[in-house]
């Protein structure tokens, strides 16, 4: 009997329910008129916006899956009729307040729109420009904004958001829109398509977030921004802020504390991440002019204080391909000059991906210097370093100068070929003059057995030495001469170059055996020998290198054992081939006593001429063809 009731009242609650839905459905149209909601969604985004707001359809009411109305045709549009829609939307739907909807009202608890369009008519350069646009309207937003204004005028550090009147913002959705934007004052535009977007901002006096995603650039990119006072970030206060920009080509988040109006103000973590940097520059400008030369995946994280004119990064944790770094870096305005200082500590370092940023191979010299706006004074160190796959390195430290047009490298110490070098390279790029480049090094003992790609000593032995040397020349093809500054290049250009070796020695080579094969007066291959080596003393002369790349040796000078050889003639780089000529004076001996016996067996004079050879064809196994000796001058 019981059950019996329970389940008459079950079923006769149901069928209550549904006559009210039924009913509710039946007088939706009469509780709440479509121009009621028309008018409302009208006042609604002129109110917020301060725009003219046309609604070119009649509304459409549903109750499934919860109530909502739909309106066709929406455009907002400025005061002035000059100027395009702001935003021209397919439609708009408003979900509907079942509560209100009885009671005859109409309120919006969330809005869709759908497919529009934006313009943005004027290029805006700023976070701080966009704001300032938004504060001036005389819509809701823009007059909350002015009234934060004044109270954080009124009371820096202690703005109350809670003053204001907190007008509810909801939840907004777009799907499918696209916004136009001009890139500058001569009309160019870009777009952003396939956007959908999310923003949920309570009132005023709470937190605020912003999700988005579109096609931008072709790459599917997303940016998300959430903010504890959102009100007070757009009026020139400090709020915390998390933002976050990513896509295939890049992408960096930013959480801390930010002041995003003129007085800028960034104090937090950063990070930041790049599959190589030209892709990511590439993709943000749509222009090569920019070209770093770096292709391999960069990674950033470092602490950020960042304020008009300056930009201080500590904690660096650096990396791009298999080097890692950490640092730190400061940026300032020095008179409209950008000027970037620190250093940077590498455990392994690859200089064949991170001079190309510097020293871009096949880059012209614009993307190589970018512009006098730009200033640098890098340190780096790194414990192991190569170049090149043939240049090892070991306790690298240097610096790295840019300023005007002009690049300095100076290495203060590195640790290569079993010796220690140290040097300065100089490049300077003048649009009238080219290319220069001046160079100082010093080196000692040095082995440059490894240098297969310099001197193709692969077979005659091992070059141990001191030295110094200057290189300086010009190019006014900068293109050619910039990108033979790469290793295994000689630089292709006119220039200038000698060199001072203290002290060497080079194994491969036995020079009594060479001078007792002159002798001979046949010529004869030049071919390393087991087991001996040549010492010598010092080494010095002076080279021009031409465009051709043909290097002439001009007197160079080689001592060893009392005597000196000098060397002259041409190297041509490229087909590994020479023609020199040697001069070799003969031993210094001690003058015999004079022989005045006329019966005695006086010794015969020796025979104290030059020798003169030639050395031709390939430098690994030049042929030797002594020369005709060179009697000397009786004297007078």
């Amino acid at each position: 009997m019981l059950r019996s009731r329970i389940v008459r009242f079950f079923f006769l609650a149901v069928f209550i329910l549904v006559a009210l839905v039924a009913a509710g459905i039946i007088a939706l149209p009469f509780l709440v008129s479509t121009d009621a909601i028309r008018l409302r969604l009208a006042h609604e985004l002129s109110t917020w916006t301060g725009h003219n707001v046309q609604l070119n359809g009649v509304p459409q009411l549903s109750l499934f899956p919860s109530p909502h109305a739909s309106l066709p045709g929406v455009a907002l549009s400025a005061s002035s009729a000059a100027r395009p829609p702001l935003m021209q939307a397919e439609k708009i739907e408003v979900d509907l307040s079942l509560y209100d909807v009885l009671q005859g009202k109409v309120r919006f608890s969330q809005t869709r729109i759908i497919n529009p369009r934006f313009i943005m008519d004027e290029p805006v350069k700023t976070v701080a420009g966009f704001f300032t646009t938004l504060a001036g309207s005389d819509g809701s937003l823009g007059i909350a904004i002015r009234q934060a204004q004044q109270q954080i005028a009124q009371s820096p550090g202690k703005s109350d958001m809670s003053q204001i009147n907190a007008q509810p913002f909801g939840h907004i959705q777009v799907e499918g829109g696209s916004l136009v934007y001009p890139v500058n004052e001569a009309g160019k535009t870009d777009e952003i398509s396939n956007i959908n977007a999310e923003i949920d901002w309570p009132d005023f006096s709470r937190e605020a977030s912003f999700k988005a995603s579109g096609q931008w650039h072709g790459a599917l990119a997303s940016l998300t921004l959430d903010t504890d006072e959102a009100l007070l970030l757009m009026s020139g206060g400090r709020s915390k802020l998390r933002l976050s920009f990513n896509s295939n080509r890049g992408g960096i988040t930013f959480t801390g504390t930010a002041r995003l109006t003129q007085d800028f103000l960034l104090d937090g973590k950063i990070n930041a991440r790049s599959p190589g940097v030209d892709t990511t520059l590439h993709w943000l400008f749509q222009t090569d002019d920019y070209k770093s030369g770096i292709t391999a995946p960069v990674v950033w994280e470092s602490s950020i204080a960042a304020q008009s004119g300056h930009i201080e990064m500590n904690d660096i944790v650096f990396s791009f391909g298999r080097n890692n770094a950490r640092g730190a870096l400061e940026t300032t305005l020095q008179q409209e000059h950008f000027v970037t200082t620190g250093s940077l500590a590498f455990d392994t370092l690859d200089l064949g991906q991170i001079l190309p940023a510097l020293l871009a191979e096949n880059q012209p010299p614009s993307d190589i210097f970018l512009s006098k706006r730009f200033g640098l004074d890098l340190r780096l160190s790194a414990t192991q370093a190569n170049w090149d796959k043939t240049v090892h390195i070991s306790n690298l430290a240097a610096s790295i100068q840019r300023r005007d047009y002009t690049l300095i490298i100076d290495i203060g110490n590195a640790q290569l070929f079993e010796g220690l070098a140290q040097g300065v390279i100089q490049l300077r790029h003048e649009d009238k003059s080219g290319l220069e480049l001046e160079s100082r090094l010093s080196a000692s003992n040095i082995s440059l057995q490894a240098l297969p790609w310099h001197l193709s000593l692969t077979g005659r032995g091992a070059l141990t030495l001191d030295l110094k040397s200057t290189l300086s020349g010009q190019d006014t093809d900068t293109q050619e001469g910039y990108q033979r500054l790469w290793p295994g290049r000689p630089w292709h250009t006119d220039g200038k170059a000698s060199f001072s070796v203290t002290k060497g020695s080079v194994s491969g080579f036995d020079m009594p055996a060479f001078l007792q094969k002159l002798g001979t007066q046949a010529p004869f291959s030049l071919q390393a020998t087991k087991d001996t080596s040549f010492q010598f003393d010092k080494a010095e002369g002076k080279a021009a290198i031409n465009r051709n790349d043909i290097i002439t040796l001009e007197a160079t000078d080689i001592r060893f054992g009392g005597r000196n050889l000098t060397l002259q003639g041409k190297v041509n780089w490229d087909s590994k081939t020479m023609e020199l000529t040697g001069i070799l004076p003969p031993a210094s001996q001690p003058v015999p006593p004079p022989c005045t016996d006329e019966e005695a067996d006086c010794p015969a004079p020796e025979d104290v001429s030059d020798t003169k050879f030639r050395l031709e064809g390939d430098w690994q196994n030049p042929l030797v063809t002594p020369q005709s000796r060179t009697e000397p001058q009786e004297a007078p």
